[in-house]
């Protein structure tokens, strides 16, 4: 993507629209944008939509009509709103989000078990896989469907850069042009060119893309690669690459793990209520779609942590040894060991003096016979 003019704008036209978004916003950076611009007769107000209002006292704020929270697929994405899908490497993201994308823009019935609530169109950049594997997986999820697929719309930019303006033109043009409605970008990390650990150059991309938002009235999903794992044995939504803004930006954070036949998928995010319960998904590989399998947490209860003590050798452990061994272990999550903890007979807690840690003990004359089973490594089987 060289030139934002290029089959959209005249030269004319682009050097109004460069003239107009250096005053709009033109780096995404708060602290670099001037509140105003004086031309040669006026003064140019500068400020985005959301600063001009005067703030308003709850008693009157309470009388605005204001629209609910909408979705595209119910808790999964939201209309004016930012969905980050996240994983290590072979996952099935990109899978997933073009999953998601077919969906919506083809306004099926649901996806996952999920109810796909309204239709958009939709435009997929994708900055990696390339125009020959994607046009080949697109076929492959779409043959023998009997699919609409006039509102979505696919480009692959090898070289896209988010922070650059030109480029802001030609993608502001397109989703003009096309009536965009649902924006995604394949990785956020490949879209824009800066340091993604520096916390002021992530909010250039993401003061950009809250512009678009405002802008176009679109929804945004990225998709994002999680970092190597760590000896602490890290996963879900801590992995996520680059600033803690990343996260902090979202409204939704969907995270993938396991094999690519038995993927646990869980949201580790959602702003605005509405969290789904985690659950397995098992990929189609002649189709190319995610199949639901069942839910996730019902796999996980007192045989899973009774399974875990046995697989470490203990009948005793400390919170944070059990944590520790657990997430090495591909074991279940922080919240879903405390909940199991607090409902089950088959485990003493016991607190030191000051309540700021516990030892947990495993009462075996309570477990039935079938619990004492051989340890199992993979909690996803």
């Amino acid at each position: 993507m060289t030139s934002p003019s290029a089959g959209t704008l005249t030269i004319a036209d682009f050097e109004k629209e460069l003239s107009r978004s250096e005053l709009s916003g033109y780096g995404g950076m708060r602290d670099q944008r001037p509140s105003t611009v004086t031309g040669s007769s006026q003064k140019i107000d500068v400020l985005p939509d959301s600063l001009k209002a005067t703030p308003l006292s709850v008693t009157e704020f309470l009388k605005q009509i204001i629209a609910p929270i909408q979705y595209f697929v119910k808790h999964m994405v939201i209309k004016r709103g930012k969905t980050m899908i996240s994983a290590a490497t072979n996952k099935g993201k990109s899978i997933l989000m073009m999953n998601l994308a077919l969906a919506i823009a083809a306004k099926m019935d649901s996806i996952l078990g999920f109810k796909v609530e309204n239709t958009a169109k939709v435009l997929v950049i994708d900055t990696e896989m390339g125009q020959s594997a994607l046009q080949e997986r697109l076929k492959i999820m779409t043959q023998g469907k009997d699919l609409n697929l006039d509102n979505l719309f696919v480009k692959n930019i090898p070289d896209l850069n988010l922070l650059d303006q030109a480029q802001r033109l030609q993608l502001e043009a397109w989703i003009k042009d096309l009536g965009i409605e649902l924006l995604i970008i394949d990785p956020l990390g490949s879209s824009w060119q800066g340091d993604e650990n520096n916390k002021k150059e992530v909010q250039g991309v993401t003061s950009y893309l809250n512009t678009l938002i405002e802008r176009f009235g679109i929804g945004i999903i990225v998709v994002h690669h999680w970092r190597k794992a760590s000896e602490k044995g890290k996963s879900g939504g801590e992995m996520a690459a680059g600033s803690y803004l990343w996260t902090a930006w979202l409204d939704i954070h969907i995270t993938l793990e396991g094999d690519i036949n038995s993927v646990s998928v869980s949201c580790e995010k959602a702003r605005h209520g509405g969290r789904f319960k985690p659950f397995i998904m098992r990929l189609d590989e002649e189709t190319l779609w995610f199949e639901f399998v069942t839910n996730y947490e019902k796999k996980i209860t007192d045989d899973t942590l009774v399974s875990l003590f046995n697989l470490a050798g203990k009948k005793e452990m400390t919170r944070k040894e059990l944590l520790d061994f657990s997430a090495a272990n591909h074991g279940p999550s922080r919240a879903t060991i405390d909940r199991i903890l607090k409902n089950s007979r088959f485990f003493e807690i016991k607190h030191d003096f000051n309540g700021k840690s516990a030892t947990i003990r495993l009462l075996e004359d309570q477990i039935p016979e079938l619990y004492t089973e051989e340890p199992k490594a993979d909690w996803n089987e």
